[in-house]
C-alpha cells in the first residue's frame, strides 16, 4: 500500500510541475519536491502578475484532477455544504500529503498539517502568496470554501473546510481543534 502512496505522490508532483512550468514558464534543474519550491519561488520572484494567477488555476485544477472533478465537487458540496467540507476534509490526507506531509485525521471538517512541507521549504511569503490566497480563492468559487490558518509560531497550518477566508474568526488554528474538540 505505501508503494501506491509513493506512486501517485510522485505522479501528482509530477502533473503539478508540468502545470506551473506551462504557465510561468519557469523551469528549475532540481528535481522532485525541491524543483517545484525553486520553480514556484522563481515564479513568484519573475513572472508576470497575469502568469502568476495563470499558474495558480491550472496547478490547483490538476491538484483537484481537472474540470470534471471540479464540477462534481461543486455541484456536491453546494447541494449539501457539510458533507461537502466532510469530504474535502476526509480526502484531504491521502491527496494532498505529497504537498504537505502528514495530515492529521480530519476533524469536524478541518484538517491539521502539523509541520507543512511546502511552508518549511518555501518559506511564509511563499506559503502565503503561492498557497494560502490562490488556494482560498480558488475553492470559494470552483469547490468548497476553506479558511486556511498558518500557525504564527511555526510550519503548522489549520484548515476549516466549509468556511470562507472572509467569514472565518480571528482566533488562533489550535482554538478551533480545541473546540471542534470538545
Amino acid at each position: 500500500m505505501l508503494r501506491l502512496h509513493a506512486r501517485f505522490d510522485r505522479w501528482q508532483l509530477a502533473r503539478v510541475r508540468r502545470a506551473y512550468v506551462s504557465a510561468t514558464r519557469r523551469s528549475s534543474g532540481a528535481e522532485g519536491f525541491d524543483g517545484l519550491v525553486e520553480e514556484m519561488q522563481r515564479g513568484l520572484a519573475e513572472a508576470t502578475e497575469a502568469q502568476r494567477r495563470q499558474a495558480d488555476e491550472r496547478v490547483l485544477r490538476t491538484i483537484f484532477f481537472g474540470r470534471p472533478s471540479v464540477f462534481l465537487l461543486r455541484t456536491f458540496a453546494r447541494a449539501s455544504p457539510r458533507w461537502g467540507a466532510w469530504l474535502m476534509a476526509a480526502a484531504s490526507p491521502a491527496t494532498l500529503r505529497w504537498l504537505v506531509g502528514d495530515i492529521g485525521v480530519p476533524v469536524s471538517g478541518m484538517n491539521r498539517v502539523p509541520r507543512c512541507r511546502f511552508r518549511a521549504a518555501g518559506g511564509a511569503a511563499l506559503c502565503l502568496q503561492v498557497c494560502q490566497q490562490p488556494t482560498e480563492a480558488f475553492c470559494a468559487l470552483e469547490v468548497v470554501p476553506v479558511r486556511l490558518i498558518p500557525d504564527a509560531a511555526g510550519p503548522g497550518c489549520t484548515w476549516v473546510w466549509g468556511t470562507p477566508a472572509s467569514d472565518a474568526p480571528s482566533e488562533p488554528a489550535t482554538q478551533h481543534l480545541d473546540d471542534a474538540l470538545t
